[in-house]
Order: C-alpha cells, then sequence, then structure tokens
C-alpha cells in the first residue's frame, strides 16, 4: 500500500452543531483511521441543551418527551437498513441484525428542522459506516 503522507493510523473527531428554537444539540463523532480499513467510526455522542434552563436534556428523556421506546426506535432502523440493503455476490453487505442487537454505539438529538434524530453505527461486511434517521 502507498502512503506518502506516513500517515498509517489515526484517531480523529467530526462536530454537527443543530440550532432549533430552544435547543442546541452538538454531537461528537469520533472515528478511527488506518492504513488498510480507512475510517471507522468507533463513538458517538451527544449534548442536547435546553437554551431557556441551560440543562442538558438525556436520550431518555428526548424519547419519552416523543412517545417513543427503544424497541420502537430499533424497528425503524430496522426498516432503514432493510431499504438501503446491498449485495455483494450472493451476501448481504449490512448486518442488520448485529447493528440493532449490539445497538451501543449511538446517540439521539434535536436537528436543525427541530426534529428528534438518531445517529448510530451500522456494521456491513467491509467498513461501518455512521447512518442518521429522524425519529419525530
Amino acid at each position: 500500500v502507498k502512503n506518502p503522507e506516513g500517515i498509517y493510523s489515526l484517531e480523529y473527531r467530526d462536530y454537527d452543531v443543530h440550532n432549533y428554537k430552544n435547543y442546541i444539540s452538538l454531537v461528537v463523532k469520533d472515528y478511527e483511521y488506518n492504513i488498510i480499513d480507512k475510517s471507522n467510526p468507533v463513538g458517538l455522542e451527544s449534548y442536547v441543551i435546553n437554551k431557556k434552563t441551560g440543562e442538558r436534556i438525556g436520550a431518555e428523556d428526548l424519547l419519552l418527551e416523543n412517545n417513543l421506546t427503544m424497541d420502537q426506535v430499533k424497528e425503524l432502523i430496522r426498516k432503514r437498513l432493510d431499504d438501503t440493503q446491498v449485495l455483494s455476490g450472493e451476501e448481504t453487505v449490512i448486518k442488520i441484525d448485529e447493528t440493532i442487537n449490539n445497538l451501543s454505539i449511538f446517540t439521539i438529538y434535536i436537528n436543525k428542522k427541530g426534529n428528534l434524530e438518531i445517529t448510530f453505527v451500522v456494521k456491513t461486511l467491509e467498513s461501518n459506516y455512521n447512518d442518521s434517521i429522524e425519529l419525530r
């Protein structure tokens, strides 16, 4: 593998800021990069702040306020992954059950449109990636 820059591995972080009326959400995405596997998401976290009160709102509270359960969220994720599934030869690329059963890296926040959104890591045959869906 040619690598003229001499960078074989590193960790990096990406930030997204979502402002909507009385809320601001900071979404933090952590990645590991190596020359063989390229970028691989390893962490997600969000900070949702009510601008009027200054209080942080957790994922459980956001789900509760929107009358959602994690089981309902997992079904929405399953639908999204079913809709985007592709084949590599005869094998499916997205590991849907593994993604949902091991849903340990995800974050829930209020996006720029004021909708509840989840970003989560999708497990695949090759390299994993982040995906997002609006929940409400």
